[in-house]
């Protein structure tokens, strides 16, 4: 496992627990509509989300996809 793939999982779990309003990780998948076993497996890197549950992850925790992965916006020599 890369050192970026370890930091994605823990990254997901840190956020959910540092909601306002703090969820358990089965009412936190209960609201996303994504198994409690699949968001074990999200938290501990053992399976990385498709599309559509990143999204609902993302919308969940109110934040976007540069918190999950910041230096995606970074000088990778692509013109603007």
């Amino acid at each position: 496992m890369t050192e970026k793939q370890m930091k994605y999982p823990n990254l997901i779990k840190q956020l959910r627990m540092q909601r306002e309003e703090f969820w358990k990780l089965k009412d936190f998948a209960s609201a996303l509509g994504i198994s409690r076993a699949m968001m074990i497996q999200y938290e501990k890197g053992q399976s990385f989300p498709g599309l559509a549950n990143l999204k609902k992850i993302l919308e969940g925790l109110n934040t976007d996809l540069n918190t999950l992965y910041p230096k995606a916006n970074d000088s990778t020599g692509a013109s603007n």
